[in-house]
C-alpha cells in the first residue's frame, strides 16, 4: 500500500450500509489484532503453567476468530474494491501465525514437537504475499518496502504457515529496527536445487558478540524483548532441513537469509 493510502475510518465506511460495517469490523479487528501482536513484545516472564493456561484461552478466543474471517472471505472474497480484498487476506494471514504462535506455546507446554504439514509451496508467491501484509506497517514509517523475485526459482516441499510465521518474524524485526524513511529488501532467489529468501534492513546493525549469540533463546537485544523469535525461527528451519544466516555491522544494517532445501534433501 502506498503511504498515505490507508484504510478509511470505520465510521466513515460504516455510513456506507451493512457491506460498508462489516468494512468497518474488518479494519477495528486488524488494528485491534496489531495492537495485540505488538503487546506480545512486552510481557513479562511466565510460569509453564500460566503459559499453558493463557495459550488454551487463546486458541479458544482464535477459533471463533478464524471462523469469523472464514465467514467474511464468503461474503466479502469478491468484493470488487481490491483494498477489501486485501484487508481480508491480512486478517486470514494474521490470524493464521496467531494460530501456529500458540500452537507453538501449547507444544512447548506439554513438550511435544511441532508437526511439519509438508505440501508444495511457490516461495515466491508466499513472500510476496507476507510482505503485502506488512506493506501497512512499513508505510507508518516511511519505510519502502522492495520485493523481488528470480523467475526461476523451483517449487519447493515445505510447511507454509511455519515458513510464514519465520518471514513474519524476520520483517517485522526489519521494519522495526529500521529508522523512518530507510528501506528494506527482499529477495527470494534460486539456492542450488532448493531456494533462499534474505531480508535486509537498514537499521543499526549488530555486534560480533550479539551476532554471535543472536540465535541463543532468550538472548535478546531489546529491552522487553523475549529473545525467543529467532531462536524458534533457527528450530523451525532447522525442521525443514535448512538453515539461516545473518549478515550484519554496527551501522550497517542486517541481512537475514533463509535457505531452504529441495524436496530431495528434506527429510
Amino acid at each position: 500500500m502506498a503511504e498515505g493510502d490507508r484504510p478509511p475510518e470505520p465510521d466513515a465506511v460504516a455510513a456506507s450500509g451493512p457491506r460498508g460495517a462489516a468494512l468497518a469490523a474488518i479494519t477495528r479487528a486488524q488494528a485491534n489484532l496489531e495492537q495485540a501482536v505488538a503487546e506480545l513484545d512486552k510481557l513479562p516472564a511466565l510460569s509453564t503453567g500460566s503459559l499453558g493456561l493463557a495459550a488454551h484461552a487463546l486458541n479458544n478466543f482464535l477459533t471463533v476468530s478464524l471462523g469469523v474471517v472464514e465467514l467474511l472471505q464468503e461474503r466479502l472474497g469478491d468484493h470488487a474494491d481490491p483494498q477489501v480484498r486485501a484487508w481480508l487476506q491480512g486478517l486470514a494471514h494474521s490470524n493464521t501465525l496467531m494460530a501456529h504462535t500458540v500452537g507453538q506455546l501449547m507444544s512447548s507446554t506439554v513438550r511435544t514437537p511441532t508437526a511439519l504439514r509438508i505440501d508444495d509451496v511457490d516461495l515466491a508467491r508466499l513472500v510476496d504475499r507476507v510482505c503485502a501484509y506488512y506493506e501497512r506497517a512499513a508505510s507508518f514509517k516511511s519505510i519502502q518496502l522492495a520485493f523481488s523475485a528470480a523467475a526461476d526459482v523451483p517449487t519447493i516441499r515445505t510447511d507454509a504457515v511455519l515458513v510464514a510465521a519465520i518471514l513474519d518474524n524476520l520483517l517485522s524485526n526489519a521494519i522495526k529496527y529500521s529508522p523512518g524513511g530507510a528501506r528494506v529488501w527482499v529477495d527470494v532467489r534460486r539456492a542450488g536445487d532448493g531456494a533462499s529468501c534474505s531480508v535486509r534492513d537498514e537499521g543499526p546493525g549488530l555486534s560480533e558478540e550479539q551476532r554471535t549469540r543472536l540465535f541463543t533463546p532468550y538472548y535478546t537485544t531489546k529491552r522487553g524483548g523475549t529473545g525467543l523469535g529467532l531462536a524458534i525461527v533457527q528450530g523451525i528451519v532447522s525442521d525443514h532441513g535448512g538453515r539461516v544466516e545473518v549478515a550484519s555491522a554496527p551501522g550497517q544494517g542486517t541481512s537475514f537469509t533463509l535457505f531452504l532445501p529441495g524436496p530431495a534433501k528434506q527429510g
